[in-house]
C-alpha cells in the first residue's frame, strides 16, 4: 500500500509557524512598547497632585478664600473591574446612584476610553463613617482609592458670622465644574502683568507615581515618586472686611425692612440691591455687595466633578437651587449688571451742563410753579405746588424736578452728554478686575436711534434731564460718577491690590490709574458739591421752597454732632437721592461722598422697586459712613442692630 505524501501537513505546519512568528514579531517589535507601557500602567499608577490654589485676602490680610484638605473617593483602573455587587455596595456606602457608578467604571475600560488610567472622582468630603466603611470593604471594591485633595473654602469673616460663606461672594466668585467667576476667574492665571508672566491663583499640578496591586490599590511600603505641585499665588484685594461686612449687612437688613412697609398704597418688593464704596483718590473698591447673594462653598464641594462623575448631579442640584429659585440667592453681581434709570442722582450732570452753557449760574433762580409745559405735554413733579423760585443749591437739596426740566431743556441733550461722558457715564468705568459690567445707557440722539430707530424729540431731553428716559446706569458707574464729582478726577475702579507669593513676597502691585480730569471749572464743581451737601442738611437760609430740609437729611441729621464728640471734628456728607419711576413701583438710588470738605469715599446704593431713594438707600449709606470713620453704627431699621463699632478704614 502506498503511503500518502506528508508535504500538505508540512506546508500547513510551516504556515502556522510563520503566522505565529509574524504575530510574535508584531507584539514584540511593532507593538512591544505599547504593551509594555500598558503592563507598566497596571503596576505603576500615575496620579495627579492638584496644586493648592492661592489664597484671596482683604487689604489687611484677612483670609477670604483658601484651600483645605478633602478626603475624596476615586475609582481607578483595575485588572478586576468592579462587579455588580461592588457597584451596589459602593453606591450604598457613598449614597450614589448605581447607574452613575457604572458609568464611572466603564470610563476606565481601555476599549471605551482614551484615558483609562485617569482616576474618576466619586465623592468629595467623605465623612469619617464613610472612610471607615470603605476601608472595611476594600477587598470587595477593586479600584477604589481614598486620597486627601485640596478643595476651595470660603470661610467668611469672623466679625460677620451671620453672613457665613456669602461674605463678599460676588467679588470672590466661585470655582465650579468647567469654569470660575469673580476674582477666582480674572486672576486664575497664568497672568501677564507689566510684560512678564506670573502665576495667578492657580498653581502648577504635580504628579505622584505609585505601585499598585492587581486591584489598583497602592502597595504599602512600595516606593512613591513625586513631582511636587507648585502652589498658586495669593491675591490681596482692596476690600476692607470690616466695611464690607457692614455694607453687606446693612443692604440686606434695609431690603428686608422695606418689604414690611406700605408706600403709596404698595408694598416695596425690593427683590435686588447693590452697594459700591470707592476710594475717591485711587478708585480702589473698598466694599461691593449684591443682594440676594449665595454661598460659593456650595459649588466648591463639586468643583472636581466632571459630567462623567457620579457627583455631577450634586453640582446640578446646587446650581439649580440658585437659578430656579431666586429667593435663595442669585449669581448675578448687581453692582455691575443692575442697569436702571437712576432718577435724580443724575441731576448733577444736568446742573453742570447748565452751568457750562450759561443757562444758569449758581445763584440764578428759576420759576417752579409745580409743572413744566412743552407744547401740549405737561410734566408734574413729585412736589405738590412746586419749589417756588429755587437756585441751584435749593434745587439739588429738595430735588426740584421743574428746575432741572428747565435747565436740561435749555442746555440741550448734546451739552448734557458732553458733561456726563467725562464722568464715565457713556463708556463705563473701565473696571478690569471683574467681568460682567454692562455698558451704560447715556440718553442721546444716537442711543435712541440705536434702540428704537426713532429720532430724538425735545420731550426726550426733558425726561433725560432728571435721569429718566433712556438713561440707565449701574451702581459702580454711579459710584465712579460721584467720586469724580468729589475730586474732579476719574480713576479706574479696581479690586485687586497686589499678587503675593505663597511666602508673602509682593510679586506685583497694582497702581491707581487716572483716566481723565474733567474739563469743568472748579467753581462749577464747588457749586454742585454745595448743593449735594444741602441734601443731608438743615438749610434755614433757603428761600421760598417747600422745606428747608434736604431730601436725605433724616439719615444724617445727627452725624456732625456724633462725629464731633467722638472724632473731635464734624463729618459732613454730600449726597443725592434718586427715585426712578417705574410702571409698578420706584427704584431707590442714593449716592454720596464723605467727608464733604476732604473727600475720601464715594458710595452708591441702589435697591430695585424700593419706593424711593431717601427711603431705600440713605440709611445704608449712613451705616457705611459710620463704619468707615469708626463711629457707632446707626441702625438701618427700627429694632435692628446693624453692627458694633468697627476699626475705621480711614487713616
Amino acid at each position: 500500500m502506498k503511503v500518502p505524501a506528508l508535504w500538505p501537513l508540512r506546508v500547513t505546519a510551516l504556515l502556522v509557524a510563520a503566522v505565529l512568528l509574524l504575530r510574535l514579531g508584531q507584539l514584540q517589535i511593532i507593538e512591544g512598547e505599547v504593551w509594555a507601557q500598558q503592563a507598566r500602567d497596571q503596576i505603576i499608577r500615575e496620579l495627579p497632585l492638584p496644586a493648592p490654589r492661592g489664597m484671596i485676602t482683604d487689604r489687611n490680610g484677612v483670609v477670604l478664600a483658601q484651600d483645605r484638605p478633602s478626603w475624596t473617593a476615586y475609582l481607578v483602573y483595575s485588572s478586576r473591574p468592579l462587579d455588580e455587587g461592588g457597584v451596589q455596595l459602593l453606591s450604598r456606602i457613598l449614597g450614589l446612584d448605581p447607574e452613575a457608578v457604572r458609568k464611572a467604571r466603564d470610563k476606565l475600560k481601555p476599549s471605551l476610553s482614551a484615558r483609562p488610567f485617569e482616576p474618576v472622582p466619586l465623592k468629595f468630603d467623605l465623612t469619617p463613617e464613610e472612610q471607615v466603611e470603605l476601608a472595611e470593604h476594600l477587598d470587595e471594591l477593586p479600584g477604589v482609592m481614598v486620597r486627601a485633595v485640596p478643595i476651595r473654602e470660603y470661610p467668611g469673616y469672623s466679625e460677620a458670622p451671620d453672613q457665613g460663606g456669602t461674605f463678599a461672594a460676588h467679588v470672590l466668585g466661585y470655582v465650579y465644574p468647567g469654569g470660575k467667576t469673580g476674582v477666582e476667574r480674572t486672576y486664575n492665571g497664568p497672568l501677564e502683568v507689566d510684560g512678564k508672566a506670573i502665576l495667578g491663583l492657580k498653581g502648577i499640578d504635580g504628579i505622584q507615581r505609585v505601585q499598585v496591586d492587581h486591584l489598583g490599590r497602592p502597595i504599602p511600603g512600595a516606593p512613591v515618586y513625586e513631582e511636587p505641585p507648585t502652589p498658586g499665588n495669593t491675591v490681596r484685594l482692596t476690600l476692607d472686611a470690616h466695611l464690607q461686612a457692614v455694607a453687606q449687612r446693612a443692604l440686606r437688613q434695609r431690603m428686608e425692612y422695606l418689604r414690611t412697609l406700605t408706600v403709596q398704597g404698595r408694598h416695596p418688593e425690593a427683590p435686588t440691591g447693590a452697594v459700591v464704596v470707592l476710594d475717591v483718590k485711587t478708585g480702589a473698591i473698598l466694599a461691593m455687595a449684591s443682594e440676594p447673594t449665595f454661598d460659593p462653598n456650595v459649588f466648591a464641594l463639586t468643583a472636581g466633578y466632571t459630567k462623567d462623575s457620579p457627583g455631577w448631579r450634586e453640582f446640578e442640584k446646587a446650581y439649580r437651587s440658585y437659578t430656579e429659585n431666586p429667593s435663595l440667592g442669585t449669581l448675578s453681581n448687581h453692582a455691575l449688571t443692575y442697569r436702571h434709570a437712576t432718577g435724580s442722582t443724575f441731576k448733577m450732570m444736568t446742573a453742570l451742563a447748565g452751568l457750562m452753557t450759561g443757562v444758569i449760574t449758581p445763584e440764578k433762580r428759576l420759576p417752579d410753579p409745580g409743572y413744566f409745559q412743552l407744547g401740549k405735554s405737561v410734566w408734574h413733579p413729585w412736589q405738590r405746588g412746586g419749589c417756588g423760585r429755587p437756585n441751584l443749591e435749593e434745587a439739588l437739596a429738595r430735588s426740584c424736578n421743574v428746575y432741572f426740566y428747565t435747565v436740561g431743556y435749555q442746555a440741550g441733550i448734546d451739552a448734557i452728554v458732553e458733561v456726563a461722558s467725562q464722568f464715565g457715564l457713556k463708556d463705563g468705568t473701565g473696571l478690569k478686575d471683574l467681568e460682567g459690567e454692562v455698558r451704560p445707557y447715556l440718553a442721546s440722539r444716537e442711543l435712541k436711534l440705536q434702540l428704537t430707530g426713532n429720532p430724538w424729540v425735545p420731550g426726550d431731553t426733558v425726561n433725560a434731564s432728571i435721569g429718566q428716559g433712556y438713561n440707565a446706569f449701574t451702581p459702580i458707574q454711579m459710584a465712579q460718577m460721584v467720586a469724580t464729582l468729589a475730586t474732579g478726577e476719574r480713576y479706574r475702579p479696581y479690586v485687586v491690590d497686589a499678587i503675593l507669593s505663597p511666602e508673602g513676597e509682593v510679586v506685583w502691585k497694582q497702581e491707581p490709574q487716572l483716566l481723565n480730569r474733567v474739563d469743568i471749572p472748579e467753581e462749577y464743581l464747588k457749586a454742585v458739591r454745595k448743593g449735594m451737601l444741602a441734601v443731608t442738611s438743615y438749610n434755614p437760609h433757603f428761600g421760598p421752597v417747600d422745606s428747608p430740609y434736604g431730601t436725605g437729611y433724616s439719615a444724617f441729621a445727627d452725624l456732625p454732632d456724633v462725629s464731633r464728640k467722638i472724632l473731635g471734628k464734624p463729618i459732613r456728607v454730600a449726597a443725592k437721592t434718586g427715585t426712578a419711576e417705574g410702571k409698578a413701583t420706584s427704584d431707590g438710588w442714593f449716592v454720596a461722598y464723605a467727608p464733604y470738605d476732604d473727600p475720601q469715599i464715594a458710595i452708591a446704593v441702589a435697591i430695585e422697586k424700593a419706593g424711593g431713594g431717601a427711603l431705600a438707600g440713605a440709611p445704608v449709606a449712613r451705616a457705611i459712613v459710620d463704619a468707615y470713620f469708626g463711629l457707632p453704627i446707626t441702625p438701618v431699621a427700627p429694632g435692628v442692630v446693624t453692627a458694633p463699632p468697627v476699626t475705621p478704614v480711614a487713616p
